[in-house]
């Protein structure tokens, strides 16, 4: 064996003559690699005028006489006018002067030896192993990310997930003993999304928000209202585009609205103002202030409302006049118009006529039919005095009969149903 293993430097032979070269080179070799620091492990050319101990790390795709020949990772030291290309060993150390990083050789390639100043490490695990998957792994109760009072910075603190394109994935995944059971972020998809891992069904869209429109989907990956809550399996029906609030269950399932309050009334509010944001004005007479709508589905389309309870303004808004009437609309079987047929106005007054207009508590614009009562089963008249009824087996007749608070009379004559 006439040189080391580890760093080839060369034996003194017996009666061998020059020692001292050998020797100086020796020395030389040694210069090289203990407390070796190289320039840079990223410059590709090779330098054309060096400096006297002088050294650098070969990448892949080196250029230049010597440097082209040289393997990726290479240690070149320029010593004596000439490049010793020294091939590394695993285990051995040099300072990266350009990365200000200490690196460690692992038999393929150069490392950045964590903690060692660096800004480039493939990986970091912190009271835990990292791998090529999780290169950055911590095992701890709690971890802080604290804004920069030390440099100082701005104040603020961000933790930014950064995907490829909308296809790929971008998420914070919490998990039960390493099994997934929630997911938040952006998730394959141009929507930011909130899903849960149900114990039967496995994942679940929970929330989702539109990054084009800002809608917010419970249930449902594509939200059409501003607040859609929906089932997700199936294409949604089709809404208008003014549409804020949607609720819609499964398939077969009753949409149910509840308006829970405990020791307190629940409400469903409307509001109606004119102008606009920051410069309100008041209602106007004959302003549809809020109304409730039928809609149904008639083989290629949602009809327009064909059914509808509207309140309306009676009159313009003051501080001291409120006033408002509602109206009760219904489509005839056969027709696609709906009209208005009944409005209780804002007196109190009921109208079941075309102009909608009552002179009475209750004002009919056609005939009107009261309950039939035979004499052996007529109501009770106690019941209240003012009530009209038909009885058709009358003595004399059929006859319209009336209460007196005490018994029945007949309004031909006045005289007792008998």
């Amino acid at each position: 064996m006439s040189q080391t293993n580890r760093i080839g430097l060369g034996y003194l032979l017996p009666n061998q003559a020059q020692k001292h070269v050998t020797v100086n080179e020796a020395f030389a070799r040694l210069d090289g690699l203990v407390q070796a620091a190289v320039m840079d492990a990223v410059t590709s050319g090779q330098p054309e005028t060096p400096e006297e101990g002088q050294a650098w790390l070969v990448p892949e795709g080196a250029t230049g006489a010597v440097w082209s020949a040289a393997p990726s990772g290479t240690l070149a030291v320029f010593r004596d006018g000439a490049w010793d290309m020294i091939t590394p060993q695993a285990g051995w150390r040099v300072f990266d002067l350009g990365a200000g990083a200490l690196k460690v050789f692992d038999g393929t390639a150069w490392q950045s030896l964590a903690g060692s100043g660096g800004t480039d490490w493939p990986l970091l695990g912190i009271n835990t192993a990292a791998d090529e998957t999780q290169r950055l792994a911590v095992k701890s109760d709690a971890v802080l990310l604290s804004h920069d009072d030390v440099t100082p910075g701005s104040g603020d603190m961000r933790l930014f997930l950064n995907r490829a394109d909308s296809g790929r994935t971008a998420s914070i995944l919490f998990e039960d003993d390493y099994t997934a059971r929630a997911e938040f972020g952006l998730t394959g998809g141009p929507s930011v999304n909130l899903k849960v891992n149900l114990p039967v069904t496995g994942w679940a869209d929970a929330l989702s928000v539109d990054m084009a429109s800002g809608a917010i989907g419970l249930g449902t990956t594509a939200p059409e209202a501003r607040l859609d809550v929906a089932p997700g399996a199936g294409p949604l029906p089709p809404i208008p585009g003014a549409v804020v609030l949607r609720l819609l269950n499964d398939a077969g399932q009753q949409t149910t609205f509840i308006a829970d309050a405990i020791a307190n009334n629940g409400d469903l509010s409307m509001r109606r103002a004119n102008g606009a944001f920051g410069a309100l004005t008041p209602v106007q007479a004959g302003d549809n202030i809020g109304q409730i709508s039928w809609l149904g589905y008639d083989g290629s389309a949602y009809s327009v409302s064909q059914a509808r309870i509207e309140a309306d303004a009676a009159e313009t808004w003051t501080p001291a006049g409120h006033g408002v009437h509602l109206d009760f609309a219904v489509t005839p079987a056969g027709s696609t118009a709906r009209t208005k047929r009944m409005r209780l106005d804002s007196v109190g007054n009921i109208a079941l006529r075309d102009d909608l207009t009552a002179a009475c508590k209750l004002d009919v614009g056609g005939p009107v039919r009261v309950g039939s009562y035979a004499k052996a089963a007529l109501p009770p008249a106690s019941a209240g005095a003012g009530q009209v009824i038909f009885v058709p087996d009358e003595a004399d007749g059929a006859v319209l009969a009336f209460s007196d608070g005490s018994a029945w009379r007949r309004v031909t004559d006045r005289a007792v149903v008998s």
